[in-house]
C-alpha cells in the first residue's frame, strides 16, 4: 500500500472532524486546538422597512485554536 498524499490525509481528517460534528461530539487535536458545535438560540431581526424576521436556532461548527 502506497503512503497517503498530504491531500488525502486531509481529506481523511476533515471527514472525520465532519463525522464528530454532525454526532454532537467534540474533537481535540493537540498541537492545533479543538473543534466542536456551538449551538445558537433563535433570534430577531427588524428590518429597515420595519419587518421582524425571526431566524431560527441553529447549532454552527466552531474551532477554538490551542493557547501556544
Amino acid at each position: 500500500m502506497e503512503n497517503p498524499t498530504p491531500e488525502q490525509v486531509a481529506q481523511a481528517l476533515a471527514e472525520l472532524v465532519q463525522d464528530a460534528l454532525m454526532r454532537g461530539e467534540s474533537v481535540e487535536i493537540p498541537g492545533l486546538g479543538t473543534f466542536y458545535v456551538n449551538h445558537r438560540g433563535s433570534t430577531t431581526e427588524r428590518l429597515p422597512d420595519g419587518r421582524v424576521v425571526l431566524h431560527p436556532p441553529c447549532d454552527l461548527p466552531a474551532f477554538t485554536p490551542e493557547a501556544s
